[in-house]
């Protein structure tokens, strides 16, 4: 995470459960992109009416910023519309 304080950042996800903001993230770094929770903290010590207005920001740097989208768009079962189904059998 360090070397992350030194790269540009770029806002792709906002949040308001930190746990829906943690499963894309470790969707996200599965696949070798690092990326940051920059409000994780603050939101485990705020008002959960806080967190509903502010979000939790998710970011990645700027260079993995293709990537990520890609990631984070991904629906897993699209490309299998045309397999029938048992009762299609």
């Amino acid at each position: 995470m360090d070397n992350m304080k030194d790269k540009e950042l770029i806002t792709i996800g906002k949040f308001n459960r930190l746990l829906d903001a943690y499963s894309v993230a470790s969707k996200i770094e599965s696949e070798g992109i690092e990326c940051f929770l920059p409000d994780e903290k603050f939101t485990k010590v705020a008002d959960n009416n806080f967190i509903e207005i502010s979000q939790i920001r998710l970011q990645v740097r700027k260079e993995d910023l293709t990537d990520a989208l890609r990631i984070l768009n991904h629906k897993p079962f699209e490309a299998y519309d045309d397999v029938p189904i048992e009762s299609d059998l």
